[in-house]
């Protein structure tokens, strides 16, 4: 097992989604699109970092 150094924490919504890389300190907002995510996961290097979920709704 992998333990990764970067924890990019991940809140879902309707219309966005809500991204904190803990390492950074830095907060990104993407629109909730297969296109946006898209985008943003070609700049991400999954070897140095993990996302994590939390699950709120029903």
């Amino acid at each position: 097992m992998t333990i990764h150094p970067c924890f990019i924490g991940c809140d879902i919504a309707k219309h966005h989604l809500d991204l904190f890389d803990e390492t950074s300190g830095q907060s990104l907002r993407i629109a909730n699109t297969g296109a946006a995510i898209a985008s943003w996961l070609s700049s991400f290097d999954s070897r140095t970092g993990f996302v994590a979920f939390e699950a709120t709704g029903p």
